[in-house]
């Protein structure tokens, strides 16, 4: 079956052409961003899983869920979570995720009332960075620390591959809230602790 251009000018042709051709750059983009989140995924989700196991994390198959990362993550970062000196504070860290999990679905949700939303979404995005910010602060403190995690926290969430390779680098450490116990009783998830109970 051929298509006839016959009755069709030579702009309307030069046209169609164009367009096909925008349509195969398009679809090549997408193809090279979606290959590119494939990898970053990957290269993501395998350190935070061998983390998350070598921790006894509970549900460290999470770390291959695009939300349930930074469950892990969280779960990573110690005992308890403060934002802000003690302005916002969880004795567990378990809520600081749901806190996560509600800012990032009800924001997008209440930016649709006019005016009053698009404030009320912009701040709960601010939140919503500060809370990722700290999550990724503790959970380097817990594998590595020093003065230089501030900093470095503020570029690993800017910068993604920063993440990435720190991910890699801290993959087969003991967390520092595990040194003090020698037996490695802190993969015991009937225990109180880091990982006991709550995750």
């Amino acid at each position: 079956m051929t298509t006839d251009f016959s009755g069709l000018t030579d702009d309307q042709v030069a046209g169609l052409a164009a367009g096909g051709g925008l349509m195969a750059i398009l679809a090549a983009y997408f193809l090279v961003v979606l290959v590119i989140g494939i990898v970053v995924w990957i290269l993501t989700s395998i350190p935070l899983f061998t983390m998350a196991k070598n921790a006894g994390v509970t549900n460290a198959w999470l770390a291959w869920i695009p939300i349930g990362n930074m469950y892990v993550l969280n779960a990573l970062g110690g005992d308890e979570f403060s934002l802000w000196g003690d302005k916002i504070h969880f004795n567990e860290r378990i809520n600081a995720f749901w806190v996560f999990l509600a800012l990032s679905f009800g924001g997008g949700l209440l930016g649709a009332i006019p005016v009053i939303g698009a404030l009320v979404a912009l701040a709960a995005s601010v939140l919503l960075i500060c809370i990722q910010w700290r999550m990724i602060f503790d959970w380097m403190n817990a594998y590595n620390p020093g003065k230089e995690n501030m900093g470095l926290s503020i570029v690993a969430l800017i910068i993604n591959i920063v993440f990435i390779v720190l991910l890699w680098m801290y993959k087969n450490r003991t967390p520092s809230y595990a040194t003090y116990n020698t037996t490695a009783t802190y993969n015991d998830p009937n225990q109180n602790g880091p990982m006991g109970g709550q995750f």
